[in-house]
């Protein structure tokens, strides 16, 4: 009977502690909130999340002498030096943590800012103890670890700077100018129409000359609100607060696919609206007089015009690292021709002496990305006398890119995404 009464006893410590803790926080949320709202810091729900986990940690501490006989001093003591342990294990967390909290006690962003990021531009939605939430115009949402964010240069853009896009476009040689700029213009008015911001004019800017034709682009201004779409003009976008209107000049005729004078390449063939990271075999090539053939793969990291590609810092830190790794490997070493990055930054080539599939590879590809996923130090060939561009080599978005990779594609890679897709 005296076990039960204790036991009781205990019980009733334990709810009247959950009780007290939820109380506490709901009207210590409730104050933080307005005192957030009412102050200069930044309100995002990594402040509201230390709160909580402090007012539970607290609860538990309060019921350790007498619910369990443990001396909360002791425990403390024990938790720290735990702690330390765990903390070895969860380097990534606590710097995204840290992250988070020097951005927001910073004031460098706070929900509301529209900012690019590298190729990433929207409305920042919120800000946790691990990443920052942006939303695009598309209406994607990106999340983006905040040790990645705190080292990433950002720009904050006003309203007219986020309803701006730009179109670029090509004009084959000897074309009218004055004509297409005009054909342009008029393009984009009949498909965007009344999203056009009327305090700025359609812009066409020709900027380059080449081989093939005339470079350029067309600098449109929409309306705020307005959701750019993937799909085209007409097409619903995922935000239901737009008309869905791609601000493109699609029905400018002067494309620069039509007007180019030699047959397209292959991998531009591929339809990169339709193409998932993976591993891909991009081509083979054969020597002609000795039968040689050497493998092209495209190893694709992020989903071309869908996804943000990888700023040049990453790209640059991943391609020395990949290279390094590969030609010391024991087996494949004297099979690797290549390893570099696309032009588009979505991706990297692996070429290798020999006829090879994708499934062949996949190990090889893995720990590749692992060996740059867990380097430290001092990125190889990246100093002065050995990189034709060192300064813009860093190990800061390179890891995280890896490990995107090895998680989401490599480590569950499937047929799919080891042929390239058909249409």
């Amino acid at each position: 009977m005296d076990q039960l009464n204790v036991l009781l006893a205990k019980g009733l410590t334990v709810a009247a502690a959950v009780v007290v803790a939820l109380v506490v926080q709901h009207f210590a949320l409730r104050l933080a909130r307005r005192a957030l709202e009412a102050s200069d810091v930044p309100s995002a729900s990594i402040f509201l999340n230390i709160l909580r986990a402090l007012i539970w940690s607290l609860a538990v501490l309060s019921i350790l002498q007498p619910v369990f006989g443990m001396d909360p001093s002791g425990f403390v003591t024990a938790l720290g030096v735990a702690s330390v342990a765990i903390s070895l294990g969860l380097q990534d967390t606590i710097s995204n943590l840290i992250s988070g909290l020097s951005l927001m006690a910073g004031k460098v962003i706070k929900p509301g800012d529209k900012i690019s990021v590298g190729s990433v531009t929207g409305e920042v939605t919120d800000v946790t103890w691990r990443s920052t939430t942006v939303r695009h115009r598309s209406g994607d949402v990106e999340v983006i670890p905040n040790s990645v964010l705190n080292k990433t240069s950002l720009t904050h853009r006003t309203a007219w700077g986020m309803g701006l896009a730009t179109v670029p476009i090509a004009v084959r040689p000897g074309a009218n100018l004055d004509a297409v700029a005009a054909e342009c213009r008029q393009a984009a008015r009949d498909v965007l129409g009344a999203d056009l911001d009327p305090a700025f004019d359609v812009e066409v800017v020709f900027n380059a000359l080449t081989a093939y034709g005339t470079q350029g682009e067309v600098r449109l201004h929409v309306n705020e609100g307005v959701v750019f779409s993937r799909e085209g003009p007409g097409s619903p976008a995922p935000s239901a607060s737009s008309n869905g209107r791609h601000p493109g000049p699609a029905r400018c005729r002067h494309q620069p696919r039509k007007d180019l004078p030699m047959d397209l390449i292959a991998s531009f063939a591929v339809n990169h609206l339709l193409l998932e990271p993976g591993v891909y075999v991009s081509r083979q090539d054969a020597d002609p007089s000795t039968g040689a053939v050497i493998t092209t793969f495209d190893l694709r990291l992020t989903a071309p015009n869908r996804e943000p590609v990888m700023d040049t810092a990453a790209v640059h830190a991943l391609e020395h690292l990949g290279a390094t790794f590969l030609r010391n490997d024991p087996e494949w070493s004297s099979r690797v021709v290549y390893f570099g990055p696309m032009g588009c930054r979505t991706g990297f080539y692996l070429v290798l002496f020999g006829k090879y599939e994708s499934a062949d590879v996949i190990d090889l590809v893995t720990r590749a990305f692992e060996f740059a996923r867990d380097f430290e130090g001092e990125i190889p060939g990246a100093r002065p006398a050995e990189c034709g561009n060192w300064h813009d080599a860093a190990l800061n978005a390179a890891p995280w890119w890896a490990r995107r990779y090895l998680e989401q594609t490599l480590y569950k890679i499937d047929v799919a995404h080891m042929t390239y897709p058909e249409g």
